[in-house]
């Protein structure tokens, strides 16, 4: 996804969550006689460790030809790219009535918990830390292109935000699910304003059937 695609490999930064939760239980007994202890029974304190790690929910990703076929309303598949290179997994598919418009754009990018690198070794929670990264990476100063504010009505994934537009007449949503960053950008025929309902209303309704696509995988 040119643009787009760029901007999320070129995403630097670290932020992630670990939570640990401890527990410790112990117990004690004993019995007295006229006052004095007679016996006393000592049960050893146990005490147990739980740590919760943020597991890598997306193990596979859909072909554009599976999201081609399940996703509704879209124009005839133009290309597609499914060979990452920032990100561990990819799937990048454009679609576009050729010579005209629209043009919508679907790609998600996710990252594994059994592979590392020199900053993320491999591990539980690694493929989460690293989509967060790409995902933040856009709310930077002179990140190309920026963040442009939450998309609080978009209720799929994690959470969403929309990015500044590259241009006056595409709009461009962006979707963090656990270990995966979905991106979705839409081009209207009648160039229409990047902000406006008309632009940003179909990626809305493009983002639940492209996700529901994901996640069957």
């Amino acid at each position: 996804m040119e643009g787009v695609g760029g901007a999320v490999n070129r995403s630097a930064g670290i932020v992630g969550a670990v939570v640990f939760a401890l527990s410790v239980t112990a117990c004690t007994g004993g019995g007295t006689v006229t006052g004095r202890p007679e016996s006393m029974s000592i049960a050893p304190p146990t005490s147990t460790t739980t740590s919760t790690l943020m597991q890598a929910k997306y193990k596979a990703l859909p072909t554009c030809q599976q999201v081609a076929d399940k996703v509704t309303g879209l124009p005839p598949f133009r290309s597609g790219n499914e060979k990452p290179s920032a990100s561990d997994m990819l799937t990048g598919c454009e679609f576009q009535r050729i010579p005209d418009w629209p043009r919508v754009n679907l790609q998600v990018s996710a990252w594994r918990d059994d592979v590392g690198d020199i900053s993320y070794p491999a591990g539980a929670g690694r493929g989460a830390l690293k989509a967060r990264e790409a995902y933040d990476a856009l709310s930077k100063p002179g990140s190309d292109p920026a963040d442009d504010g939450t998309a609080e009505d978009v209720r799929v994934g994690e959470k969403a935000k929309w990015l500044t537009p590259k241009d006056n007449g595409s709009c461009t949503l962006m979707i963090l699910d656990q270990n995966a960053v979905l991106l979705l950008e839409y081009k209207p025929a009648d160039k229409t304003a990047p902000r406006s309902l008309e632009c940003r209303e179909p990626l809305r309704e493009l983002a639940k059937s492209f996700y529901d696509v994901v996640q069957t995988q």
